[in-house]
């Protein structure tokens, strides 16, 4: 028998991949709060860059300098 077809090596990785699974999962999880509670942060950034649209209509230099703030 071989070390990779013995029981304690098919235990170990199965073990292994359990860990896996769940060690993503929760970085899923962190990644999806990000994710969430950032977007109010998101939606005003947005505003503003259509504010400075709205602003200062046709300036593009102004909106982009504004934009790269």
């Amino acid at each position: 028998m071989s070390f990779l077809s013995s029981p304690s090596t098919n235990h170990m990785i199965t073990n292994l991949t359990k860990r896996t699974n769940e060690f993503q999962s929760k970085i899923d999880s962190i990644l999806n709060k990000i994710s969430t509670e950032s977007l109010p942060f998101q939606k005003k950034s947005f505003i503003c860059c259509v504010n400075c649209f709205d602003t200062y209509n046709t300036d593009f230099e102004t909106i982009g300098n504004l934009a790269n703030r």
